[in-house]
């Protein structure tokens, strides 16, 4: 943007910042989605420890049933070694639930960094607006135009 030897004139300007604002709402956009799509990646990792989860869990009842008809049938010997296998199938279950229901919490497909990005984008922009309004308008005060105050913009004021 900087210039040598050329002044530009405040519409070139604004039309220059204009563009370069719509340029950087497509790159947010483009971060945006890879944003997305890391959080999806994160969340993969959390489903697959669910399903291992729930699979184990699966295995824990089977083991539980197969306890039951073991103290059914023989009294302590067979139970005892199914209850132990079915205990720790269950436990491992469990953990693994939880360890990736931990991983959905903190899942979003709202891309927060790139929303905030653009948010300051458009703070900056209606603050560099408004500041452009304040100095036009200082500058057209007693509806008369100075040329040397139009030419020297962020000077101040024109003397009255």
């Amino acid at each position: 943007m900087l210039r040598v030897g050329r002044k530009l004139s405040m519409t070139r300007m604004m039309v220059e910042l204009v563009e370069e604002i719509v340029m950087l709402l497509f790159i947010e956009v483009r971060r945006g989605v890879l944003e997305i799509k890391h959080n999806v990646k994160s969340v993969e990792k959390g489903a697959v420890m669910v399903v291992l989860g729930v699979g184990l869990l699966f295995f824990g009842l089977i083991a539980f049933t197969g306890t039951a008809v073991a103290v059914l049938a023989l009294w302590l010997s067979t139970w005892l070694a199914a209850l132990i296998v079915a205990l720790g199938l269950t436990f491992f279950g469990i953990a693994f639930v939880f360890s990736g229901l931990s991983h959905f919490k903190e899942f979003t497909l709202v891309p927060n960094d790139t929303v905030h990005r653009v948010e300051n984008i458009f703070r900056d922009y209606k603050k560099v607006s408004a500041q452009h309004h304040a100095e036009a308008e200082a500058r057209t005060r007693g509806g008369r135009r100075d040329p040397e105050a139009l030419r020297s913009p962020g000077k101040g004021t024109v003397a009255q």
